[in-house]
């Protein structure tokens, strides 16, 4: 079985509304389960599959970073719930789980919306289990002035996890 997390716009809406999961089964597309909405904007996403089958989806869109977790089996999630400021606008996503132990990690770059900041230039992270959806957001990293993250990736390592970004300088 596949699982798609996918997002879709409303009514005389681009993009995006919402966000759902459908599942890709042999016999065409399911369900689908609508996990993020009242969504602005275009949006990112990321999926970890946890032990136990379950799920973590983290969304980014315009006007914050979002997470939900299913419990056992991967069918019903929990509230969503918003990681970011209602202020901070996202521009990147990432998500893994940890070391095989259950435990994710969640991970983004925002700026705050009314400012004159032309890109972000921290990573925020957020940190769970395959119990609790992830929470306690931290600064991860903290570039110097006139640099950038354009891009952002996670991955796991044996006790932890691994962010990798794409840097860029503006004068």
């Amino acid at each position: 079985t596949l699982e798609l997390l996918s997002a879709t716009g409303g009514r005389r809406r681009a993009c995006c509304a919402s966000a759902q999961v459908t599942t890709l089964g042999p016999h065409g597309l399911g369900s689908s389960r609508k996990l993020f909405g009242h969504l602005e904007g275009a949006a990112l996403g990321d999926f970890v599959v946890l032990p136990g089958q379950r799920l973590l989806a983290a969304l980014a869109s315009a006007d914050g970073v979002w997470v939900s977790q299913s419990g056992v089996g991967g069918q019903h999630f929990g509230h969503a719930r918003q990681l970011t400021a209602k202020s901070a606008e996202p521009w990147t996503v990432a998500a893994t789980g940890v070391g095989g132990g259950g435990h994710t990690v969640v991970a983004w770059t925002a700026i705050p919306s009314a400012s004159q900041q032309l890109s972000p230039s921290t990573i925020e992270v957020a940190q769970g289990s395959v119990s609790q959806t992830p929470h306690g957001v931290q600064t991860a990293v903290r570039l110097p002035a006139g640099a950038a993250v354009d891009e952002l990736a996670a991955a796991p390592t044996r006790g932890g996890a691994t962010l990798a970004w794409i840097e860029s300088y503006y004068d």
